[in-house]
């Protein structure tokens, strides 16, 4: 992948051409390939810069690569190895890499800002499970992976914003044969102390600097690609930078705590409308209704006073009603009483 040093965030959905862009001090170019790429006959939307080795950052191939299917096979000397298409290494690209997959169902990643400001941020340790099978590799190979955050809207932004950032170092560990795992780390900030709590959406893809040498699952557009050497099949439409499964993070924000007749809403305080009351520490505010009203802090519901005055009012009239019809009940007995004496 000598042509571009790719981000760690990557769009949710690419229309069109990808616009990569060279990035200088990252080319592992001699001379004579750089040539052969500025050649009127071989056009490339590129403007190469001038060619730069480096004995730290670039590496020649242990042996030539030679060709496949007439073609002539590349040494991508920014990792040592041949620019197979995907799916084949080694030179000649005869042999067949590892097609790795990343699991379904894995659980959502829980991350805590740090408590105090003073503690400033924390690394919240991501592992995402891998599957691997095929291939003529050793246990070594299929490392060439990367963890990328997806973007959708501006949450990438906003996860910035308060502090969220993805770490651009990614681990592979293969524990046998065919499972293992990939870690990276997302550095929480502490954020302000009314952030609301974010959700971020993790893939796994090709490394942005090792040039791939696994097959990751999902990520050849159509069954049999022409010739997908990465990444310039990202521009004929023949891969993928990433798989399609997600793992999903949560960053929890700090607890918000609202005084009485306010409640929680999107990470910060907001008063209850008219009529509606909520105690300390609420999420929801409660309509009062009809014959109550919130009382001065608005905490909680308390009778109308009108409803109250026809309450008693009503409750007074029955007494004397109930009394008059006892005098009445009263006297009716003593004259059935006289007049059987």
């Amino acid at each position: 992948a000598s042509l571009q040093a790719f981000s760690s965030i990557v769009p949710e959905a690419t229309t069109g051409v990808i616009q990569m862009q060279p990035s200088p001090g990252l080319q592992c170019f001699t001379p004579v390939e750089s040539d052969s790429w500025s050649n009127p006959q071989n056009p490339s939307q590129w403007e190469l810069p001038p060619p730069v080795w480096d004995n730290q950052t670039c590496h020649a191939c242990v042996s030539p690569c030679g060709s496949k299917s007439g073609v002539s096979i590349d040494c991508d000397y920014r990792s040592g190895s041949c620019r197979c298409p995907l799916g084949s290494w080694g030179p000649n690209c005869s042999n067949t890499v590892a097609n790795v997959t990343v699991e379904q169902g894995q659980h959502t990643v829980e991350c805590s800002r740090p408590r105090t400001q003073e503690d400033n941020q924390q690394m919240c340790i991501v592992h995402i499970k891998l599957r691997r099978e095929g291939g003529s590799g050793d246990i070594s190979s299929a490392t060439a992976l990367a963890v990328y955050m997806v973007c959708q809207d501006s949450n990438c932004a906003f996860a910035a914003q308060h502090g969220v950032e993805l770490n651009s170092t990614s681990n592979v560990t293969w524990s046998n044969e065919s499972h293992g795992f990939i870690e990276t780390n997302i550095i929480v900030g502490y954020g302000t102390g009314t952030v609301p709590d974010l959700s971020l959406s993790l893939v796994v893809g090709y490394h942005p600097q090792l040039y791939p040498d696994s097959l990751l699952q999902g990520t050849l557009t159509t069954p049999d690609p022409v010739w997908p050497v990465y990444p310039w099949c990202l521009e004929a439409g023949e891969c993928r930078e990433h798989a399609d499964v997600k793992v999903q993070v949560s960053v929890r924000g700090h607890p918000i705590i609202c005084d009485g007749g306010q409640h929680a809403v999107d990470g910060h305080c907001a008063s209850c409308p008219a009529g509606f009351t909520a105690p300390w520490n609420s999420t929801s505010c409660t309509e009062c209704g009809r014959w109550r009203l919130p009382d001065g802090k608005h905490e909680r519901c308390i009778m109308h006073c009108i409803f109250l005055s026809l309450v008693f009012g009503g409750c007074s009239a029955l007494a004397c009603g109930l009394a008059v019809l006892c005098l009445h009940l009263d006297m009716v007995v003593r004259g059935w009483r006289l007049c059987l004496v």
